[in-house]
């Protein structure tokens, strides 16, 4: 298992050879980096997300919001349905949730609590997510 180093292993040929057999959308369009965050860094496809981990732990992490998902799919909301390519380099994809995205800089701004830390025995940090109460 070759785990990405960084987002300039992105490259045409990983896209070409690892990426676009695995996934449902057109990946030969230009890619932006949405985030680096702890465990992954992020890649936009346009109307998709992919997901690199950093390491095995964020592997896990990717694993682990993949079951989140999929165990909430029955709520009247809409959730990324996150799917994790366990390849020679894995990486997890979803389709975009139409609305505003919680960019980084807005997410710094929410205050403690506004958020819910969800803790996992192998992480070194909790993983928070917004949650916003509807009146």
């Amino acid at each position: 298992m070759k785990i990405l180093k960084s987002i300039s292993d992105v490259t045409p040929e990983l896209i070409s050879k690892i990426i676009a057999p695995c996934v449902p959308f057109d990946t030969s369009q230009e890619h932006v980096v949405l985030s680096n965050g702890y465990d992954n860094f992020a890649v936009d496809f346009g109307a998709h997300i992919v997901r690199f981990p950093k390491d095995e732990e964020g592997l896990e992490g990717l694993r682990f919001e993949q079951k989140i998902c999929n165990r909430i799919l029955g709520l009247p909301l809409q959730t990324p349905r996150p799917i994790v390519i366990e390849g020679p380099t894995p990486f997890s994809w979803h389709r975009k949730i139409p609305g505003v995205w919680l960019t980084s800089d807005l997410y710094g701004a929410l205050d403690d609590l506004s958020l819910i830390h969800i803790s996992e025995p192998t992480r070194r940090t909790p993983i928070s997510y917004a949650v916003f109460c509807l009146k």
